[in-house]
């Protein structure tokens, strides 16, 4: 699998498996957080206990120097995940579950820089804080971003306060459809309001598209769309780079019993340019 491929992977995967503080706050913090608890209670309900991934090219054959591992500790109050490349780069990430399942903690940390997660909830499991600390290996200071969310009468969010470095505040104000979904989202910092992001869902109130204005372009373009199987389960995520000129179409098979089976990740023309297989370990 070429590099840039196989690092927008990496990208892809770590972003699915921990918040990201960046654009698309909503998917990032919110919905993020309700699929990594859903993975983690699959996980445990299976009995997984180690997970393997196995990349290989466009043509079939093993994309070769690499290695990716993730293992539960025995209460399934931890998750180790540990990459390698060939070219000698290594980054590992462990999640930390309290009883209810939910992420509180990660600490994702590579040769170069550490970067701690700390993630608070209400009664209802809705992410009420998250908090980034982040700091160079080697260097005393350090860099902090925390999201603070809120709720309406409903339970739904309607707007986050982002404060970096304890004093850098703005605020992410969003709006509701008549179903109660959120429409978009915009950052207002010192009472200039930023692009709005906007968010579509399906019959289901699925989401299908995360949108964003494209000045380069002059248009509406989406930064995801997802597609679904039957069960509810993305069978298809196309990621949108270089300002909606690229994308990468992320095809996903699951097995009957609900992890995922393989990724297959193809280009713009619709060529196969890489695949990862899964292979899972379970406790008796």
């Amino acid at each position: 699998m070429p590099r840039k491929i196989l690092l927008s992977f990496l990208i892809c995967f770590f972003c699915s498996a921990v918040t990201r503080l960046s654009a698309q706050f909503y998917y990032q913090d919110i919905l993020s957080s309700k699929t990594n608890h859903a993975r983690y209670q699959l996980y445990k309900t299976q009995k997984v206990s180690k997970i393997l991934l196995k990349p290989s090219e466009g043509d079939g054959s093993p994309s070769e120097g690499f290695s990716f591992e993730q293992s539960f500790n025995s209460s399934y109050t931890q998750l180790k995940t540990t990459a390698a490349l060939k070219s000698g780069t290594k980054s590992s990430m462990i999640n930390y579950y309290n009883a209810a399942g939910y992420l509180y903690r990660t600490v994702d940390s590579s040769q170069e820089s550490v970067s701690i997660y700390e993630y608070a909830y209400d009664s209802t499991g809705k992410p009420v804080s998250v908090l980034n600390t982040s700091r160079v290996i080697g260097e005393k200071t350090k860099s902090t971003e925390i999201h603070k969310w809120e709720y309406n009468a409903e339970g739904k969010p309607v707007k986050m306060l982002r404060i970096r470095e304890e004093t850098d505040s703005s605020e992410v104000k969003l709006s509701l459809d008549e179903q109660g979904n959120v429409a978009d989202e915009q950052a207002v910092r010192k009472g200039i309001g930023g692009d709005k992001v906007y968010y579509y869902y399906d019959a289901d109130n699925r989401l299908t598209d995360i949108v964003r204005y494209q000045e380069k372009l002059g248009k509406l373009l989406p930064d995801y769309t997802f597609d679904y199987t039957p069960e509810g389960r993305v069978s298809e995520m196309r990621v949108t780079q270089n300002g909606g000129t690229d994308y990468f179409i992320w095809k996903y098979v699951y097995l009957e019993n609900g992890l995922l089976a393989k990724e297959l990740c193809y280009n713009k023309q619709k060529k196969l340019i890489g695949k990862v297989e899964y292979e899972y370990e379970s406790r008796k």
